[in-house]
């Protein structure tokens, strides 16, 4: 009888464990889906991952702007630099 009563507490306090593990996960997840929709206006998974994809896809059209927007000045500060040594070639 007293392994019984042993193994009964032992059951009990991880029914206790989990059931305390599992209300604070429920809780994150309601914190998580009103924060969700507070920022992009919706808590459905799958809208969620639609609009991180259309969110990547202009992260990565900016970078590549922004590359072109810094390869055009590189270009413009290289061709200047030429322009100023020639110029500096001519007069000695």
């Amino acid at each position: 009888m007293e392994t019984l009563r042993k193994r009964f507490e032992k059951l009990n306090r991880q029914k206790i464990r989990v059931e305390a593990e599992r209300a604070n996960s429920e809780r994150q997840l309601a914190e998580l889906q009103e924060k969700a929709r507070d920022l992009y206006g919706t808590d459905d998974l799958e809208a969620l991952r639609e609009k991180l994809s259309a969110m990547r896809a202009e992260n990565e059209r900016r970078r590549e702007d922004y590359q072109a927007h810094l390869d055009k000045i590189e270009g413009d500060l290289a061709a200047i630099e030429a322009s100023h040594q020639e110029a500096a070639g001519d007069n000695p």
